[in-house]
């Protein structure tokens, strides 16, 4: 689609939502689906920060961050 209109793809808001996925899974998705974007030079942009979708554990802050969101992200 891209290459034939002559158009950028940008996957505009994706995550996992809290209530339904525990933080093992949540991270588990995240990796996946950000390195599959990564690999496929594809910008995004992770939906909210702060609420049920947030990655942080609590307030966010760096500090918040669960360790595998952490390796999820890069940190």
């Amino acid at each position: 689609f891209s290459e034939k209109y002559k158009v950028p793809v940008f996957c505009g808001e994706w995550g996992s939502y809290k209530k339904y996925a525990d933080a093992a899974s949540r991270c588990r998705y995240t990796t996946a689906i950000k390195g599959l974007l990564d690999e496929l030079h594809i910008p995004y942009a992770y939906w909210e920060w702060d609420q049920s979708f947030s990655f942080f554990d609590g307030e966010p802050g760096i500090q918040n961050i669960q360790d595998c969101m952490r390796k999820a992200w890069g940190f």
